[in-house]
C-alpha cells in the first residue's frame, strides 16, 4: 500500500509539473526556458530512484531519511521553477545557488540515512 501511494505521490507531481510548465509557456510570449520546460523530470526522476532502491535499501520504512529526500526534491523543484522564471522575465538573482546548497547536503544525508539504515543493526 505504501508503495502504490508513493508511485501514485510522485507521478501526480510530476503530471502537475508537466501542466504547469504547459500553462507558463503558453503564456510566455514565445520566450522559453529550459530549465522550466523540464522540471517534470525531478520528480519523475526522484520517485523512480527512491522505488527503485526500496528493494535493496527499503527506503519507505525509513522516515526521516524519505522526508530529507522529498524536502530536497522540493527545494530543487522550486530552484528550477523560480530560474525558468527569471529566465522568461530576463533577469536573474545570485540568491539561487543557496537552494542548491541546502538541498544537495539533505540528499547526501538522506542518502546515508538510507545505507546506514541498512548496515547498521537498529538496538531496540
Amino acid at each position: 500500500m505504501k508503495l502504490k501511494r508513493t508511485i501514485l505521490g510522485y507521478l501526480s507531481i510530476t503530471a502537475f509539473l508537466f501542466v504547469f510548465q504547459l500553462i507558463y509557456h503558453s503564456f510566455s510570449h514565445g520566450v522559453t526556458s529550459i530549465g522550466l520546460e523540464y522540471v517534470w523530470v525531478i520528480p519523475l526522476i526522484g520517485g523512480l530512484l527512491i522505488i527503485l532502491l526500496n528493494g535493496p535499501l527499503k527506503t519507505l520504512n525509513n522516515r526521516l531519511a524519505f522526508n530529507l529526500y522529498n524536502v530536497a526534491l522540493a527545494v530543487c523543484i522550486n530552484a528550477v521553477i523560480i530560474q525558468g522564471i527569471l529566465d522568461i522575465a530576463g533577469s536573474d538573482t545570485p540568491y539561487l545557488r543557496y537552494y542548491y546548497f541546502i538541498a544537495l547536503p539533505m540528499l547526501a544525508l538522506s542518502l546515508v540515512f538510507f545505507v546506514g539504515d541498512r548496515l547498521f543493526v537498529k538496538v531496540k
